[in-house]
């Protein structure tokens, strides 16, 4: 970035959080999600600074739930409601899946049969598609940290449901 104007942008983003946070607040010193805001704060200077050369994220699930999706462990989530019955596997992968169900996920399945994993993954592509979940304010981060500094190297997560 050669215009630390251009940078601006990430730090006005964070001070207006924090002002939304500081809104009803007489004394930001003893409120901790300000304090926190204000670290943020310094954290987008730093970003935006000649300092900072790229910026790796690393996410989980914690990301989408916000968004309405459930993670895949908790009741109704996808371990909970996997149905091996109704995938597309042999009758030893099913029941691998019967008694595990993270098998469904796991590398070594989908090197010799991919539909179990692109079939439960299926159902979070057509949510987003269908606009039925929506890009959180972390995802919303990251498409701008990528798209203002180019800085974003890298994301690493787990997540499978497209946003």
């Amino acid at each position: 970035m050669e215009n630390d104007d251009e940078g601006k942008w990430l730090v006005q983003w964070y001070e207006e959080k924090a002002a939304s946070v500081n809104s009803n607040i007489s004394d930001i010193s003893e409120h901790k999600e300000m304090k926190a805001i204000k670290d943020l704060v310094g954290l987008a200077r730093f970003i935006v600074s000649p300092e900072c050369q790229s910026v790796a994220i690393l996410t989980g699930a914690g990301v989408s739930v916000a968004s309405g999706i459930p993670d895949f462990r908790s009741p109704g989530g996808m371990y909970d409601t996997l149905r091996p019955e109704l995938i597309t596997a042999t009758e030893t992968q099913r029941r691998l899946m019967q008694m595990d169900p993270t098998y469904v996920v796991e590398r070594g399945i989908f090197m010799k049969n991919s539909f179990p994993y692109m079939e439960v993954r299926r159902p979070f592509i057509l949510g987003v598609r269908e606009k039925k979940w929506k890009p959180t304010i972390a995802h919303h981060f990251a498409s701008l940290l990528h798209s203002k500094t180019g800085k974003l190297t890298r994301v690493y997560t787990q997540n499978i449901d497209g946003l």
